[in-house]
């Protein structure tokens, strides 16, 4: 699942880092490997993308909560992220985020997760051949 939260920004980078703990207690892993953010109305809130198993989406917004960080909502942005993958606009979705994410690890993993041949091949019917990525022909390696 790849969620997408709004949240107020996290102003305090000392209680940011007890959020980043908190979560790896409860949860065995950092989720600072998981995620990436985007902040928007001029820095005052930021999303947050996070792709991860759904209990640990929740698991967050529980210790966001816990901490009065105030959440506006939670989506499941899965569909949309295929959908800026198969339109070829990762570049573009790329642009507004924070820079210091691994953003393109995350793609790779998601990648593997989650787009299959039919992407793959709608991507393909959509913005043509030139644009697939390495990922892409090794999914598309898999039809032999």
């Amino acid at each position: 699942m790849v969620a997408e939260i709004k949240i107020k920004n996290i102003q305090d980078p000392h209680l940011g880092l007890q959020i980043l703990f908190e979560f790896q207690d409860r949860n065995g892993f950092d989720i600072y490997d998981y995620i990436f953010e985007r902040e928007i109305d001029g820095g005052l809130n930021s999303l947050l993308y996070l792709i991860v198993e759904d209990k640990h989406v929740m698991s967050f917004v529980e210790i966001l909560l816990e901490n009065s960080i105030i959440v506006y909502h939670k989506k499941d942005f899965t569909k949309e992220l295929i959908d800026i993958i198969i339109n070829n606009e990762l570049k573009h979705f790329k642009k507004g985020l924070c820079a210091d994410y691994d953003f393109n690890r995350l793609i790779d993993k998601f990648y593997q997760d989650k787009i299959g041949i039919d992407q793959v091949l709608d991507k393909i019917l959509k913005v043509g051949i030139n644009c697939l990525s390495e990922t892409d022909k090794v999914i598309l390696e898999k039809i032999n």
